[in-house]
């Protein structure tokens, strides 16, 4: 559900990957941003409306993806597809981490991207902090690490691993 940047590039790849999908997006207009002969069921509707879940085709579904702009449609249309249609694989996109972390308690997990973007920033800093004081061999010690005499400031391993993890 949602045909903004995020739902078009899911949906490609999993059309990609072999799978049928079908967009839901309130907005008849939105699907103009997918490419011209794109094979994807399209449903203009609400995400959490039953008869347009149906028409959708949640009755088959293997999984149901909610990435609207909205955190409240997110939430309860992937309520009403886990809870109602007994989809096994649902994920809600939420921008609030709070809201994010209640949802995870009920057992519908999420993709705070708010949270993750803060995550994936401060790895980098982390990594280009100590690729800076690796390069300059200046001693500098922020958050307490310590620089070792003739080898990498501690924690430069481990911010490196993060930063590769990450990608």
């Amino acid at each position: 559900m949602g045909c903004g940047r995020v739902g078009i590039l899911l949906t490609q790849e999993l059309v990609k990957d072999g799978h049928q999908v079908t967009v839901i997006d309130k907005n008849r207009s939105a699907f103009d941003r997918l490419p011209p002969g794109f094979e994807a069921k399209q449903v203009v509707g609400l995400g959490f409306d039953k008869d347009v879940l149906e028409e959708a085709g949640i009755k088959e579904a293997d999984a149901f993806l909610a990435v609207s702009s909205g955190d409240n449609s997110n939430i309860v249309s992937a309520r009403v597809a886990r809870e109602h249609y007994h989809v096994s694989k649902v994920i809600a996109r939420i921008y609030d981490p709070m809201r994010a972390e209640i949802y995870e308690r009920l057992n519908i997990p999420t993709v705070s991207t708010t949270r993750w973007g803060v995550k994936q920033m401060m790895l980098m800093l982390d990594f280009e902090r100590e690729e800076i004081r690796e390069l300059l061999g200046d001693g500098l010690h922020p958050r307490g690490r310590q620089h070792v005499p003739g080898g990498r400031p501690r924690g430069a391993r481990r911010a490196q691993r993060r930063a590769r993890d990450a990608r």
